[in-house]
Order: C-alpha cells, then sequence, then structure tokens
C-alpha cells in the first residue's frame, strides 16, 4: 500500500491522487489473483468498467453548467475503484481458504513430519489469524461512506487479510523443499508399517497353526 500512495503523490491532480492509490492497489492484488487463477472476476471488471465510464462522464461535463454532476462523477469513480479493491480483496481470501484446505488440510500427517511439527503450527497460527483479520474487515465494511478516513481503514482492514492468507502459501514454498522430504519419510513409514503388520500377522498364523497341530 505504501507503494500506491507514492505513486498517487506523484500526480500534480490532488483530486484524484485517492483515486490513483485505489487504482495502484486494486493492480496489485488482481495480478496476484489472475497470476494463481487465470482470470480476473467479472465482479471487478465491472468495478473498473463503472469507474472509468464515470471518469469519461466527469470529462464530458461542463463544469459551469453542472458542478454538482461533476464533482459526483469522480466521487462515484473513486467509489467503484475502491469497491474494486474490496472485491479481489475477498476473492483473494477465498482462493487462500481454499489453498489451505486443499493442501494443508489434506496432507496433515507428512506436514507433522516438517520441522518436528513446528512449520504446521505456524501455517495452522497464521490461518487462525488471518480468519480473526477477514472477520474485523467484513464486520468494518458496514462502515463504508462518505468519510475517507473510515474508508481507508476499511481498506487497510481487508489488505490486511489477504497479506495474512497469502503467509500461509508463501511458509509452504518456502519449506518446499522439507514438505518433499518428509513426504518420502512418510511413505517409507507407512511401507515399513505395512511390512509389520504382514509379518505380525504372517507369525499369529504360524503359532496358530503350531499350536493346532499340537492340539
Amino acid at each position: 500500500m505504501l507503494g500506491a500512495r507514492k505513486q498517487a503523490d506523484r500526480s500534480k491532480a490532488t483530486g484524484y491522487r485517492r483515486t490513483i492509490e485505489l487504482y495502484y492497489i486494486a493492480r496489485y492484488f488482481v495480478s496476484l489473483y489472475e497470476s494463481r487463477d487465470q482470470k480476473v472476476p467479472l465482479q471487478v471488471w465491472n468495478e473498473y468498467r463503472n469507474a472509468f465510464d464515470h471518469f469519461a462522464r466527469h470529462l464530458t461535463v461542463a463544469s459551469e453548467i453542472d458542478k454538482d454532476t461533476d464533482d459526483r462523477h469522480l466521487n462515484k469513480m473513486e467509489g467503484h475503484v475502491q469497491r474494486a479493491v474490496l472485491d479481489v480483496c475477498k476473492f483473494l481470501c477465498l482462493y487462500y481458504d481454499d489453498y489451505y484446505k486443499a493442501t494443508v488440510l489434506q496432507d496433515l500427517d507428512t506436514l507433522r513430519l516438517v520441522s518436528n511439527g513446528h512449520f504446521l503450527q505456524e501455517v495452522n497460527d497464521t490461518y487462525r489469524s488471518a480468519k480473526a483479520q477477514l472477520l474485523r474487515a467484513k464486520q468494518s465494511d458496514s462502515n463504508l461512506g462518505e468519510i475517507p478516513v473510515v474508508n481507508n481503514d476499511v481498506v487497510s482492514e481487508y489488505c490486511a487479510a489477504v497479506f495474512l492468507f497469502k503467509r500461509i502459501e508463501d511458509l509452504y514454498d518456502e519449506n518446499n523443499a522439507n514438505v518433499v522430504e518428509a513426504g518420502i519419510n512418510f511413505r517409507k513409514m507407512q511401507a515399513l508399517s505395512v511390512r509389520k503388520q504382514i509379518f505380525i500377522a504372517v507369525v499369529i498364523a504360524a503359532v496358530s497353526l503350531g499350536i493346532g497341530l499340537l492340539l
């Protein structure tokens, strides 16, 4: 978000700075989502389209004739870009939530072997923090309105949720080599366990047969 603000501050048109900042935030998260899902959610595209529509109307309205309409188009343009940010943040949170369930929850036995269980604990702690942050973001969503400071807070809450969820994927990537090694070791343990069970079954069968012959 700091980078987006720096980009916005470069604009000489101060009235556009907040919209520019929001656009750069949206662009970052859209590229993040697009690199994973290979497409941009239609909902986000619609917000972009609506924002551009109001920008075009703003440019074609004679301000000396209808100043109120001119300002209203700028406000609506900013609102649509802001909604694009919030929407793509929600989609990313859903993506990472599914990632956690498909990658972590489906392989708990293997992941328990990574770093003596510390890796799995850190991932689970991060997931719980991300879920709690997303809840706070959703609760703050109802505060969206005409107050810029409040709107900034809502955007910040959603951005924080995305970064926490993203940390789960980052942790998994950072520990990929250890995860692969743990998977190999787990399969070896499973194979050894099967051999032990077969050996025990054979011994029991042999003992039972011997006892039967003695009787």
